[in-house]
C-alpha cells in the first residue's frame, strides 16, 4: 500500500504520512505501517464496508492490535514544521550547502523529526 499525506483524517505523528485507512465493520481506522501507528476516524465513513466479508474484518483486526493508538497530527502543523525546518537549515547552510540540506530534508524523515522538535 503506497504512502501519502491525508488531508482530512489526520497523518502518522512519527513521519506525516499515512498508508490508507482499515476497518472493521463499520469502524475506520487510519494507518502507518512504517510505525505501526493507528487513529480513530470515525465509524460510517465509507458505505463500502456494508458489502464486505467478516473475514476481511477479522484479518484487519489482528493487524490492528499490533499497532500502537495515536493522535494523528492535522496535515497543516506537519506542513508547519517542515517549513520551520527548512527555513532553519536554509539560514544555517551557505549558499552551495542549500541544494544538499533541501535534498537531506525530503529523504531523512528520521533526522527530520529530531530538528523538527528543536525548531518548534
Amino acid at each position: 500500500m503506497s504512502r501519502y499525506r491525508e488531508d482530512h483524517f489526520g497523518n502518522c505523528p512519527v513521519c506525516g504520512q499515512t498508508n490508507g485507512c482499515l476497518n472493521i465493520g463499520r469502524n475506520f481506522w487510519f494507518v502507518c505501517h512504517q510505525h505501526k501507528t493507528k487513529w480513530f476516524a470515525g465509524n460510517s465513513l465509507f458505505s463500502g464496508w456494508q458489502f464486505e466479508p467478516e473475514s476481511n474484518w477479522l484479518t484487519n483486526a489482528a493487524l490492528l492490535n499490533k499497532y500502537r493508538d495515536v493522535e494523528p497530527i492535522p496535515p497543516s502543523t506537519w506542513r508547519e514544521r517542515l517549513r520551520l525546518l527548512s527555513e532553519q537549515n536554509k539560514n544555517e547552510a551557505s549558499p552551495g550547502e542549500r541544494h544538499q540540506t533541501n535534498i537531506h530534508i525530503s529523504k531523512k524523515r528520521h533526522y527530520q523529526l529530531s530538528e523538527i522538535k528543536k525548531a518548534v
